[in-house]
């Protein structure tokens, strides 16, 4: 909830931002591997999931964070970018599926992982519910955004793993392909499909987290345009 110091001292355009940021990160689990110990919704029986294009999260709240002079939203988008990146870590192409689930402490007893799913949800704290990748570019946005927040090069680290993975797997003659499957050796075969994004965001974020930058690091809109930002930001 904003408080009424918040609102007097905090440009009128970041305080619906307190108002939405506050509660999600009460009922957002920000890592898959925590979810048997953290429910994110009271009282939801049903297996959690997720989809890697929302692991832009991450980035957002980090973004929230730095605006609002918020240190508690920065470190929780940080944890939120650890998580995703727990599913590029987990598969056999180090590249993350496009959906997953797992299960919270409100799931039943007995509940488990889909037949086939128990061994690898064991040990990664998530199951692939949709296994194909199409060179989505949102884990390595994030990485750029906690790496410019923080200094700290293991966000740089993370973005070449990922970066050295999808060139391995999805690259074809002179592009690259969506592949269908990130949990098996070679990504499953291609779909011979190249979205504009992977060159308008995936490479942009790829290489700007190594660069040396003159300008302010996050005038970024998402699909990689720098934006104008109102004089008083």
């Amino acid at each position: 909830m904003v408080t009424h110091a918040q609102r007097q001292n905090t440009p009128v355009y970041a305080v619906p931002f307190f108002g939405a940021l506050a509660p999600l990160t009460q009922h957002t689990c920000p890592r898959a591997l925590a979810c048997n110990k953290i429910s994110p919704c009271p009282g939801l029986t049903k297996p959690f999931t997720k989809k890697t294009v929302a692991c832009f999260d991450g980035g957002n709240f980090i973004l929230g964070g730095l605006t609002l002079n918020e240190p508690s939203y920065i470190d929780f988008g940080l944890e939120l970018v650890a998580g995703c990146r727990e599913t590029y870590t987990q598969t056999a192409t180090k590249i993350g599926p496009e959906s997953f689930r797992w299960l919270g402490e409100n799931s039943p007893a007995n509940a488990t992982a889909p037949p086939g799913n128990e061994t690898f949800y064991e040990r990664a704290g998530f199951w692939i519910d949709s296994a194909n990748y199409v060179l989505r570019p949102e884990v390595i946005e994030s990485y750029y955004y906690a790496y410019r927040a923080t200094g700290d090069t293991k966000y740089q680290d993370w973005a070449w793993e990922a970066y050295l993975a999808i060139n391995e797997t999805c690259r074809v003659g002179s592009g690259y392909s969506s592949i269908n499957n990130v949990n098996v050796p070679g990504g499953g075969g291609f779909d011979d499909f190249q979205e504009s994004f992977w060159f308008a965001e995936v490479l942009k974020y790829s290489y700007l987290i190594h660069a040396e930058v003159s300008f302010n690091p996050f005038s970024f809109q998402p699909v990689g345009y720098r934006a104008s930002r109102p004089a008083d930001v």
